[in-house]
């Protein structure tokens, strides 16, 4: 799909320059740094033009760990979407990521990922797209790296109208604040059903989005509406009219907006 054209402000940002739809089916898996995972892409590398990049991540065995590295990413943030897994750090206690917990990796510091149930998947989102991963022994932390941050998913953390749209629900993961506001990340449910969807609007900022569970409608300016669902996932530059008329009641999604502070413009009907 062609992407508008963006505000220049826009343009200098964000990471999104461009719209990408990647539906789950059918799914293209491929190997990659890990031998013991499949990658399927989520477009969001095009999307970025190579600055960002998500993958949907699924063990297939049979390693048991990673063994001791740390990256050089600036960015590299991991949400568990099935089963578990033990991460171990270089200092401090072994945490156990189970489905719809989420860790913020910083750059330099060393840790090990082991003990990947046999169902594990994740999705990874990273900047840039592509980095260095250091294999050690050990991994020596150098001073002054902050450790990974951790969101637990508690019912609590999931807040109606705590965002734009009061029919939704908004769970806030931290990302914010450890990127100094570039980006924001937040899981999105359903508070209540609200006639008409959110109506026509666009937004100062890059959005990608993968729907966790259920189904939305999304309809685009100049292009034939998307019904997406589990699995999908999508890219939305700056500037770009959309409205999301429908959706299930069990519609969850995981957002990533860049930068995390932003305005949303809404548009009459008519500019359809």
């Amino acid at each position: 799909m062609s992407s508008q054209k963006l505000p220049l402000t826009a343009e200098k940002e964000t990471f999104i320059k461009n719209l990408c739809y990647t539906p789950a089916l059918p799914a293209l898996w491929r190997t990659g740094f890990w031998p013991f995972f499949q990658y399927r892409d989520l477009g969001l590398h095009g999307a970025s033009r190579g600055a960002m990049g998500a993958e949907h991540i699924k063990y297939v065995g049979p390693n048991e760990s990673t063994g001791w590295f740390r990256h050089n990413l600036e960015f590299d943030w991991l949400y568990v979407l099935k089963g578990q897994v033990a991460v171990a750090y270089e200092t401090g206690p072994t945490e156990v990521l189970k489905a719809d917990d989420a860790i913020l990796l910083p750059a330099g510091y060393g840790l090990r990922f082991f003990g990947f149930s046999a169902d594990f998947e994740a999705l990874e989102i990273t900047t840039p797209a592509q980095g260095t991963l250091v294999l050690e022994r050990t991994a020596p932390t150098p001073k002054g790296v902050s450790p990974p941050v951790i969101s637990r998913d508690t019912p609590e953390a999931h807040v109606a109208g705590d965002g734009l749209r009061r029919f939704f629900k908004y769970r806030e993961l931290g990302i914010a604040a450890a990127t100094d506001r570039r980006i924001h990340i937040h899981v999105i449910s359903i508070a209540e059903k609200s006639p008409g969807g959110t109506g026509w609007h666009y937004h100062r900022a890059g959005q990608f989005a993968y729907v966790l569970d259920g189904w939305g409608t999304v309809s685009l300016k100049d292009q034939q509406a998307l019904h997406y669902k589990a699995g999908d996932a999508i890219s939305v530059c700056p500037g770009y009219r959309h409205d999301v008329p429908d959706y299930s009641m069990a519609y969850k999604v995981i957002e990533l907006i860049a930068p995390a502070d932003y305005e949303t413009i809404a548009e009459p009907a008519a500019a359809t």
